[in-house]
């Protein structure tokens, strides 16, 4: 019988250029699906399906998704770790960025920019 994956890995430090010129005023995971921005979405798809722990991969120019995510009352922040992708150079290195965080256990990829 196969484990429920109980880690999620939101990748969400990118530059986002194919988003320009929207991306330059909004990080592309903040931008809103209804009434509200797509990370939020993601996060609870994640948690509904059996995730205990979403890990997502910032650099310092996304701090914003940080500050809106631990400000919203409606999410449990105890399942939310913030990593910090020092150079946004793609998706391995944000892999990698987080690989300390899940200790060889499966994990859930989720890309933000798919909802």
């Amino acid at each position: 019988m196969l484990d429920t994956i109980k880690i999620c890995i939101i990748p969400a430090a990118g530059e986002a250029t194919r988003w320009d010129p929207i991306s330059s005023y909004i990080p592309k995971e903040m931008l809103p699906l209804g009434n509200k921005p797509i990370i939020e979405w993601i996060i609870k798809e994640a948690i509904e399906s059996g995730c205990e722990q979403v890990i997502i991969v910032i650099n310092r120019k996304k701090e914003v998704i940080k500050k809106y995510l631990l400000n919203k009352s409606n999410i449990d922040k105890r399942r939310l770790v913030f990593t910090y992708q020092q150079n946004p150079i793609g998706i391995a290195d944000a892999l990698l960025t987080a690989k300390k965080l899940i200790k060889n256990q499966p994990f859930g990829l989720i890309f933000p920019d798919n909802p």
